[in-house]
């Protein structure tokens, strides 16, 4: 980082609107596919201010919905945020993507950030280096890193301490890691610049026309082309004989013609042996990123791994059976504590619960939104209830599903009781040191 922090840029009243409308003209080109001018074009009067970087924020009823941005010694403000704008409209991995309906229902913050100071201080005089509200921190140690903006801590009513602890949970870090001398600590300062995408001007018309068009018909991305019930059918069926021929020493093959094939958000492939345990694999994103082909060759070849460590005969092989799901079209809907889920259809779509200790995915007709919640938080048991975040995804599959990155926990029907005086070695002192010289006289024929 520079040796002497950048000043605060200066922007005057009449150049932050300016910023405003020019930022909300990009995010609507971006999510639209439509073409505008890149904001340095459309800002030349500040585009070279030297920052330290930038983020754009976005929210949809006070929840998160996106927060992208980037950092550097120094960038022109214009690189900056045009590099922030999009990376928040496409790239945040927790969220999907945004989507034209949704804009004119969020609200935008252009945090312009400056002043990157390393925390010297060490120990509990660390809280000494925040001042609330003026400042964002940043912690590194090893190869986890966390960064919370000045906004974040007013947000949610922290005092430094607790702020110092947020950034380290972000981080993937104990909450007191911000105590260990092996973390690097820095602060910086920033400014938002904040207002409702709606108000944008002077947008494009033709973006303006399909902004417009989603959010008058609520349209959201179709779903993958060709996958049907049948279509669904003719994927288990392709994998079991796969995976019948794997058992006979045949590899899969690197493409199947003929089947579906598309960018998902996900595919899960189990096996039930007779007698034995149902193995699952599965791949799944908030991004409708994942080909579907590779990702069905590639669990299916894990799977015959595990089948292979079971040492499944090929009667077994040929008698189990294999069911497939397949996910894609993510929305995500608030968190477990506030969430719109007057949508979901569970005959019709999957739900997540993605949190920092990990992620279900539910899918099941006969179990209702509240149930799925109730089975999420016995799988994650969430610290923080606000970071657990409620997905829904388009699904079919052979059978109902349940996915998740971490094993359900079990308690013993019984607690140990304490230890009790006398109840292993005698209570008196007198007596249990006799017993001690006894248990550690040497033999008799041993000398002395």
């Amino acid at each position: 980082m520079l040796s002497h922090p950048m000043p605060e840029p200066y922007l005057s009243e009449p150049q932050q609107i300016e910023l405003f409308h020019a930022v909300g003209r990009r995010l609507a080109s971006v999510v639209t596919g439509t073409k505008c001018q890149k904001i340095a074009g459309q800002v030349p009067g500040i585009a070279g201010i030297p920052l330290l970087g930038a983020f754009v924020s976005l929210k949809q009823d006070g929840e998160l919905r996106s927060c992208m941005g980037t950092m550097s010694d120094e960038i022109p403000l214009g690189a900056a945020v045009e590099q922030a704008v999009i990376l928040a409209a496409r790239e945040d991995p927790r969220f999907p993507p945004i989507n034209a309906a949704e804009l004119f229902d969020l609200d935008m913050e252009i945090w312009l950030l400056w002043g990157m100071k390393r925390v010297s201080l060490r120990g509990t005089d660390r809280l000494n280096a925040v001042e609330i509200g003026r400042h964002g921190v940043q912690i590194a140690r090893g190869g986890n890193r966390g960064l919370l903006l000045p906004g974040v801590a007013l947000e949610y009513g922290m005092n430094p301490q607790t702020f110092w602890e947020a950034v380290c949970r972000k981080a993937g870090l104990p909450e007191d890691a911000w105590l260990d001398d092996r973390s690097l600590l820095h602060t910086f300062e920033g400014r938002a610049i904040h207002g409702p995408v709606s108000a944008t001007e002077n947008i494009d018309k033709k973006t303006a026309d399909e902004m417009i068009f989603a959010a008058k018909f609520d349209r959201q991305p179709l779903p993958p082309t060709g996958l049907s019930v049948e279509e669904l059918s003719d994927i288990q069926r392709v994998c079991a004989e796969t995976f019948q021929g794997m058992a006979d020493g045949i590899s899969p093959p690197a493409y199947f013609p003929g089947l579906f094939d598309a960018l998902v958000s996900g595919a899960a492939v189990s096996y039930q042996l007779p007698e034995r345990p149902v193995l699952i694999c599965s791949k799944i994103s908030v991004r409708p990123d994942v080909p579907f082909q590779i990702a069905l060759i590639e669990l299916l070849q894990i799977l015959g791994e595990q089948v292979n460590k079971f040492g499944a005969t090929i009667n077994e092989i040929m008698e189990a059976k294999i069911d497939v799901a397949v996910f894609w079209d993510p929305v995500i809907h608030g968190n477990v504590l506030r969430h719109d889920v007057r949508t979901v259809d569970t005959a019709y779509r999957s739900v997540m619960v993605s949190s920092p200790q990990g992620w279900i995915v539910q899918f099941n007709a006969d179990l209702t939104l509240d149930e799925m919640l109730q089975n999420a938080e016995q799988y994650l048991e969430w610290n923080d209830p606000d970071l657990a975040d409620v997905i829904s995804f388009a699904a079919v599959s052979t059978s109902p599903v349940l996915l998740s990155s971490v094993s359900k926990p079990y308690r013993g029907a019984e607690i140990r009781p304490p230890a009790i005086a006398g109840a292993f070695y005698p209570a008196d002192a007198a007596e249990m040191n006799r017993m001690l010289d006894q248990m550690l006289a040497p033999p008799p024929d041993s000398p002395s």
